[in-house]
Parts: structure tokens; C-alpha cells; sequence
């Protein structure tokens, strides 16, 4: 799809609406209506350089966060209008818990061997919880987001 949109004489339209079986890659994304917006115009040179499958893949697993996340969980929709490789996560303490009424956000960052190499996970903001695995400055040390992927 990408290359066929590359190679096209005429303009690509300004906006294509997108449903999980599309294959279209999410460029700069806006909520309507519970469908996203896809403006074509943004990142074509940004996606010449990665791996064939990865915005494929990338947009599967962002559309089903956005269409059915878990309890507590949401998107920030505007980082991933911005860049599809980056995307910040919203989470909400669980009740009966010690984040029970915290407000946290995560970084996502997917390199370009993601989903072969996992991707970098960071807290963000002023509020980063306390715990064994997560240090001050947000980053998270965990097995399974590095070498255990």
C-alpha cells in the first residue's frame, strides 16, 4: 500500500477513514466519531525507511488499544497523529491498590526492529510510581522489555 501510494502520480487524498482491515499506515491521526482520520500528506518520507511489516503491525496493535483497551488504560491519540513510533500511554491506578487514584503516562517507543526487539517503555511526567523496577527518572528495568522479549 505504502509503495503504491509512493508511486503515485496524483496527490493522495487529503483523508481515508480506517477500519482494522485496512492496511493503510496511520499517519497524522485524529478521533471522529470513533473512526480515525488519516491525513496522507505527513509522513511519507518517515516510513521509506522501515521495516516492511512494522506500520502494519504497528497499526493492528494501536487500533486495538484505541478500539478496546484495558480497564484504566487509554491512548493519547494526539502523540500518535505526531509519530507512529512513539506513542504515549495513559494509565490509571487500580483500585485496591497502592496507585489506587494515581494518574501515570507511559512511552512507548517502537525502534526500527520492533516487533523483534521490544520497545522502550518509560514512565513520563511528574508523577513516576514507586517501585522495585521502575527507577526515579522513569525508566523501567524489567527482563521482559529487554533481553526476555
Amino acid at each position: 500500500m505504502f509503495n503504491r501510494l509512493r508511486m503515485r502520480k496524483e496527490k493522495p487524498s487529503k483523508s481515508e477513514t480506517i477500519s482494522t482491515a485496512t492496511t493503510t499506515v496511520i499517519q497524522n491521526a485524529a478521533k471522529d466519531n470513533n473512526k480515525l482520520i488519516l491525513d496522507n500528506s505527513r509522513w511519507e518520507a518517515s516510513f521509506s525507511t522501515l521495516n516492511p511489516g512494522r506500520p502494519r503491525r504497528l497499526q493492528k496493535e494501536l487500533m486495538s488499544l484505541i478500539k478496546e483497551p484495558p480497564p484504566g488504560v487509554s491512548v493519547d491519540e494526539d502523540s500518535v497523529s505526531q509519530n507512529l513510533t512513539q506513542w504515549i500511554i495513559n494509565i490509571d491506578g487500580v483500585e485496591g491498590t497502592l496507585y489506587e487514584g494515581e494518574h501515570f503516562q507511559l512511552l512507548f517507543k517502537f525502534n526500527n526492529k520492533y516487533p523483534f526487539d521490544s520497545p522502550e517503555v518509560t514512565f513520563i511526567g511528574s508523577n513516576i510510581p514507586v517501585h522495585p523496577h521502575v527507577y526515579s527518572n522513569g525508566h523501567i528495568c524489567l527482563s521482559i522489555l529487554t533481553d526476555d522479549w
